[in-house]
């Protein structure tokens, strides 16, 4: 009935934008979506400053997932009416689609300066930031062990003359223990827009902004005569992840060898191992790793579909059925090419009991004697544990030889139980 009226309204004044807008809205309400684009282009065609038909039109392409066009109508609305927050919180959810999430933030950040209090914004904001900005993070930068070893490392390997290059700003923390150090210039790079621009406060607030520039790129793009006045001294990073490899450590590394070090230059990390052991049972174990009898009923199918790799915290310290093997050992100092190998690997129990599956830890090689080893149940890491369990636990006798087959493949590792 609405539709009837606005259209005759139309019919008797062919340039009431505000009938023709309306009747946008109706065809909207109706899902008619590329029917109500047209009206509201028509609306605009006579109104070229109403923002609520760009906006509304944005509604529909969005709906229609044609995000570019949803993108420019959003944008010419807040352009045009500057204090209407929804547009903004449209166009972020846009930019989070795209995988924009610096510039989705940025988006959300306008929209609370215009509408402070409004609770889905700062709900989907902080979406955004943990998807741009892991949680992992606040807690590998209160992992006191592993900063006092990069710190001990960065005093042997850094002199007063020395060009350093960090490969992952983060906070900037590594950046400013490399100046401390008494290094005469420290580049540091970093891909997330927001991490490099909190970063950048960080080290003005410490007073570092002459020793350290921030730049916004990947270290692969970093061009030595622009970015780096000349090749790096030293070189160093904290890209990995649980497995070791991860983040693109090695394709990273391959290139900053390459192309960023100077001849003898000094990588930090030095190199690194995989650690693994037979695990054996626990409560805690257990219930992280398989479902049996619960309230009475078998759920123990369950098993067949969880996948096989878990990273867990653990909170107590695991019992390990072997001794620790060193299942692959990566020289990050001359990594030319990325590193990539299967093997089989022979584990013999030391004691009998149930195996639940493989644990894994690594060891960083920071710098001549300086490392950092994550071992199970010793040091309180700011890394998961990874466990790689068995489809069904396996009871082994002390002395027998279990078979494990290892995969190194450029940003992940895998370890199976071989019958």
């Amino acid at each position: 009935e609405a539709l009837k009226a606005f259209n005759k309204a139309v019919s008797v004044n062919p340039n009431y934008h505000q009938a023709i807008y309306s009747i946008g809205l109706c065809l909207q309400g109706q899902s008619k979506l590329s029917q109500a684009i047209k009206t509201y282009q028509r609306t605009i065609s006579l109104k070229p400053d109403h923002s609520y038909a760009f906006y509304n039109m944005g509604l529909c392409f969005q709906l229609q997932q044609n995000l570019n066009e949803a993108a420019t109508a959003y944008n010419k609305a807040i352009s045009l009416k500057p204090e209407y927050y929804p547009a903004y919180n449209n166009l972020s959810v846009i930019l989070k689609q795209q995988g924009k999430l610096d510039a989705s933030i940025q988006m959300y950040e306008r929209a609370l300066s215009v509408a402070p209090d409004t609770a889905k914004v700062k709900m989907n904001l902080s979406i955004v930031k943990s998807l741009a900005v892991p949680s992992w993070h606040i807690i590998m930068m209160n992992d006191h062990v592993r900063n006092k070893a990069y710190s001990d490392a960065l005093k042997l390997a850094i002199n007063s003359d020395a060009l350093v290059l960090e490969i992952g700003t983060g906070s900037g923390l590594l950046a400013m223990l490399a100046a401390r150090a008494g290094a005469k210039k420290v580049i540091t790079c970093e891909t997330s827009k927001t991490i490099s621009r909190i970063a950048t406060d960080i080290v003005k607030e410490n007073n570092f902004s002459n020793e350290i520039n921030i730049i916004n790129k990947k270290s692969t793009d970093l061009v030595v005569g622009k970015d780096l006045p000349a090749k790096a001294d030293v070189i160093i990073s904290e890209v990995l992840s649980a497995g070791f490899v991860g983040e693109g450590v090695q394709s990273t590394l391959v290139d900053a060898n390459r192309r960023l070090l100077a001849p003898n230059g000094k990588m930090l990390p030095e190199s690194g191992e995989i650690k693994i052991a037979l695990l054996g049972d626990s409560k805690e174990i257990k219930e992280s790793l398989y479902v049996d009898n619960i309230c009475g009923f078998n759920l123990s199918k369950f098993n067949m579909i969880a996948g096989n790799k878990f990273s867990i915290k653990l909170k107590n310290k695991p019992t390990l059925l072997s001794e620790a093997t060193s299942a692959f050992k990566i020289d990050l100092c001359n990594l030319q090419n990325v590193f990539e190998k299967e093997t089989v690997l022979k584990l013999f129990a030391q004691k009998t009991g149930f195996c639940y599956g493989i644990i894994q830890w690594i060891i960083i090689n920071i710098f001549k004697e300086v490392k950092y080893e994550n071992t199970p149940g010793e040091l309180d890491s700011h890394w998961p544990t990874p466990i790689y369990r068995f489809d069904e636990p396996i009871y082994v006798t002390k002395g027998q030889e279990i078979t494990i087959k290892a995969m190194l493949l450029e940003d992940s590792v895998w370890f199976e139980y071989v019958k």
